[in-house]
């Protein structure tokens, strides 16, 4: 038990760790997102100036072909980047909060307490969830900005016919570990049934 304990405390400190970088990280994205709301006018200067944009796939050379642009509609790119971004650090934080209580409960000698395999299955749901949502962290913006940029065009302005097609998939690793916890939380649930049987029998 007292291995348990020492463990679980490790743990629950590198969860506390976890926990704090994630709030800075969201606030990291707001800040951002309000100096790109603010500074957007200025950003369509520089690209209309340069001819050139970076994303995260690389940097596009907008000439010959140079769409024209809004404020409105980089905001509106930057946005599905802050949206999709903000959804895996909200799972994030609600996944640290429900692993930092089953460490607690660990932490006071109680590993097999009758709310931790319902804890560990609100984590499997998370898993799953993640599991959706993950892949659309990429999808979203790159559909923006192929809506937006008018990508076929931009890659071939000429008259070649490009098409951009964009495929999403689940992550089947996650999923199949969102089954796995769940199993672990079973095999708790007849730890704490146990626990309260002892705990009766004395």
């Amino acid at each position: 038990m007292e291995r348990i304990m020492k463990i679980a405390k490790g743990l629950d400190i590198t969860l506390k760790v976890v926990w704090i970088l994630l709030w800075v990280a969201v606030g990291v994205e707001v800040i951002g997102a309000c100096m790109f709301a603010v500074l957007a006018d200025s950003f369509v200067g520089v690209i209309q100036e340069k001819g050139v944009i970076s994303f995260p796939f690389g940097v596009v050379n907008l000439s010959p072909y140079q769409p024209v642009l809004t404020p409105g509609q980089y905001r509106g790119v930057a946005l599905s980047f802050i949206a999709t971004g903000l959804v895996i650090y909200v799972l994030g934080l609600i996944a640290v909060r429900q692993l930092r209580s089953i460490t607690g409960d660990m932490r006071q000698g109680h590993p097999f307490s009758a709310d931790t395999p319902r804890r560990i299955r609100r984590v499997a749901y998370i898993i799953f969830v993640f599991a959706i949502v993950s892949p659309l962290v990429q999808l979203i913006p790159a559909y923006a900005i192929a809506r937006v940029l008018d990508l076929p065009q931009l890659i071939a302005p000429s008259s070649i016919a490009v098409a951009v097609r964009l495929t999403y998939s689940p992550n089947l690793p996650l999923i199949f570990i969102g089954f796995v916890v769940i199993l672990l939380s079973f095999v708790f649930e007849y730890g704490a049934r146990l626990q309260q049987e002892s705990d009766e029998t004395l």
